[in-house]
């Protein structure tokens, strides 16, 4: 073999012992990452754990509950890599969590303590917090300043009143307030019922020519929110409070 050719013949090995090297080093593993959320309930210890692996593009969700002999699974399932898991609250011996693909879809589910596996309560449904056997929640949470869809939920018959659309939901002393949006965010209600949904009664009216939205209750008798102007316009903006 002459020397160009025995140069050339060993470039191409070096370029190719390159390639390789480069290909080595860049790749990286793939990693799994680990949520866990701790859970008190009747004295009892649980741990929410959720796996995902990006290679497999999908989650796995783990609830243990805590025994003198370690960690117990009691309760798991699968689902896609782009939804999650949450813990939502307690009643009677049931937890509740919801399972979310977050601006597509919310489901609720339930493990009652003592057995195992969890189980589907409803779809469309994303527990806030609740008083007694009555929850609020979500039907329909915005990813934007558009309003949400209510509902008050009883978590022993499993019935739901539908709100209809608005805006900062809490519970105040005895009573549930938020605000009632039309779709256009042009005509607005603050509103108060019972935890059942019952005696509702309109504590104020608003109207404006802008856009009002993102309304938060900031006292027993107040309530800020947001204006701002349409979408074909220069954009503009501002807070404003109202008493009620």
């Amino acid at each position: 073999m002459n020397t160009k050719k025995r140069i050339w013949h060993y470039g191409i090995i070096l370029c190719f012992a390159l390639l390789l090297l480069i290909a080595v080093v860049d790749t990286k593993p793939v990693k799994a990452f680990t949520n866990t959320t701790v859970i008190s309930v009747k004295g009892k210890t649980f741990y929410l754990i959720e796996h995902s692996l990006k290679s497999q593009y999908k989650n796995k969700c783990e609830l243990y509950l805590k025994t003198s002999y370690g960690n117990k699974l009691v309760a798991s399932m699968k689902c896609d890599g782009n939804t999650g898991i949450s813990y939502s609250l307690s009643y009677g011996k049931k937890l509740y969590f919801c399972v979310e693909d977050s601006g597509l879809y919310y489901n609720t589910y339930t493990y009652t303590i003592g057995k195992k596996g969890f189980h589907k309560e409803k779809n469309h449904l994303k527990l806030i917090e609740r008083r007694g056997k009555y929850a609020i929640a979500y039907i329909h949470e915005a990813t934007d300043i558009a309003p949400n869809k209510y509902c008050l939920y009883n978590l022993s018959s499993k019935k739901c009143r539908n709100l209809g659309w608005g805006y900062g939901i809490k519970f105040m002393g005895k009573r549930v307030y938020y605000v009632k949006s039309t779709r256009n965010m042009k005509h607005a209600q603050v509103m108060r019922c019972n935890y059942n949904g019952s005696k509702m009664k309109v504590l104020k009216k608003l109207k404006s020519s802008w856009n009002m939205s993102g309304f938060r209750f900031i006292g027993k008798h107040k309530v800020r929110y947001h204006i701002s102007s349409d979408y074909n316009q220069p954009y503009k903006s501002a807070y404003k409070t109202a008493k009620f």
